[in-house]
């Protein structure tokens, strides 16, 4: 396939280094994180579809916030905070490798 029809996941593992793979971005796990959050994202929630199309939250200041959801990672639960950690410790993988190879 050529880089335009790729997705970005296979592009970026068709062009990753061997010698350098374990400090590649996760990007299949993080992708399935995004995947298991997306699911519950308007399960429960005050959420309508709105001009866009896609679920916009109903904000209100008189009316208590559902509690939020988890939702299930390899076996875990996990919620938003738990991907931007994930996300951070990936970024930090990369940072301290281009650090030790520059």
């Amino acid at each position: 396939r050529s880089p335009a029809t790729m997705k970005f996941g296979s592009y970026l593992m068709a062009q990753r280094r061997q010698e350098w793979a374990e400090y590649y971005l996760d990007y299949a796990a993080l992708d399935e994180m995004i995947g298991a959050l997306a699911s519950i994202e308007n399960a429960g929630l005050d959420v309508d579809v709105g001009k866009s199309g896609y679920g916009e939250r109903v904000t209100s200041l008189s009316m208590v916030p559902n509690p939020p959801m988890a939702a299930k990672f390899r076996g875990q639960d996990i919620n938003e905070g738990d991907f931007f950690t994930a996300l951070e410790r990936e970024m930090d993988k990369i940072d301290k490798f281009t650090h030790e190879k520059l």
